[in-house]
């Protein structure tokens, strides 16, 4: 019985946790303005520095082997945000380029291990095998560098075209996260582990915010989208936010050893780990939560402050809840 728990454990918990959140204390570098955040000079900011802020996300993640989809609910990030005016890409069809972007770091709930690098836990619950309740407590984890978290890129061009439109290119982003399994629970049985149960390594985020024209159609001129006309047809802009959709791999487990001395990494790797996992992550504006601060330079989100209301944020720029589960797909896909 036992091991059939374990079992149903690895086959649903699991499932999406690792794909919870798209979009990280401090070593012996300087702080930025809180402990746990670099100072703008270590950073590595090709333009202008602009200010700290903030963003709050939400995701969407499908994972095929356990034919469930999870979603996580809205959580916030501190942001060093930079800005101006770039190269052309192509001097043939552009005259001029802006790029904003922004080094991304996860805020940690209050009493984790670092203030910023590491989502907040989330709580994933299902039914596995159709009757057994299964919940699991997990982490997203950003990669870390001499004891400060490794940033989250982002960055957005918008480009003057000589046809007199503007064009928001395509907007890549890479990174890498790793998933730890904070606790599980079983039938309403307790499962806690008596060391870190965590993938191996951080796994690659792989995803593209999409692109688009404005100011002129051909007819008229038209107004940038805002939201939540950027979510609702799946474009993307750093500065007011909008939808980041590609792919998430889960590296194989290790360290999922119970207080009993069951180690079920085995398990959890072969009912969750794998390659291009789809993802979808809405990001609210990067200027959404930006503290003031009198006398000073703008303040992204306080150690602990994890949710929109905790910053608090500007709650007309956060991005919708994720909408409603989509079916679920099939393996011909």
């Amino acid at each position: 019985m036992r091991h059939t728990l374990q079992r149903a454990t690895a086959l649903a918990v699991l499932a999406g946790s690792a794909f919870a959140a798209f979009g990280l204390g401090a070593g012996q570098a300087d702080e930025g303005p809180y402990p746990g955040l670099p100072a703008a000079e270590q950073q590595e900011l090709p333009l202008r520095h602009a200010s700290w802020t903030g963003s709050a996300s939400a995701s969407l993640a499908d994972v095929e082997r356990a034919r469930q989809w999870m979603r996580t609910p809205l959580m916030t990030a501190a942001a060093d945000f930079y800005q101006g005016r770039v190269d052309v890409p192509d001097p043939v069809q552009y005259t001029q380029c802006t790029k904003a972007g922004a080094n991304i770091y996860f805020v940690a709930q209050s009493g984790s291990d670092h203030n910023y690098g590491q989502t907040p836990e989330i709580v994933v619950r299902t039914v596995t095998f159709g009757a057994v309740p299964v919940e699991a407590t997990v982490r997203l984890e950003q990669e870390r560098s001499e004891g400060l978290p490794v940033p989250i890129k982002l960055e957005t061009l918008s480009c003057a075209l000589r046809s007199g439109r503007r064009e928001v290119p395509d907007t890549p982003v890479q990174g890498r996260l790793s998933t730890r399994v904070m606790s599980l629970r079983v039938d309403g049985v307790s499962l806690p582990f008596r060391g870190e149960c965590r993938t191996r390594e951080p796994g690659d985020v792989r995803l593209t915010g999409k692109g688009y024209f404005y100011a002129w159609d051909g007819t008229q001129n038209v107004p940038a989208p805002v939201q939540p006309e950027l979510w609702d047809n799946g474009l993307f802009n750093l500065s007011p936010g909008g939808l980041l959709a590609g792919t998430i791999d889960v590296p194989p487990f290790s360290g999922c050893v119970t207080t009993t001395g069951d180690d079920v990494s085995r398990l959890l790797t072969a009912a969750v780990s794998g390659e291009g996992y789809p993802l979808r992550t809405y990001q609210g504006g990067v200027l959404g939560c930006t503290v003031p601060n009198p006398g000073g330079p703008n303040l992204p989100p306080a150690p602990g402050a994890s949710t929109p209301e905790a910053v608090p944020c500007r709650m007309d720029v956060l991005p919708p809840q994720v909408p409603s589960l989509p079916e679920i797909p099939t393996g011909d896909r």
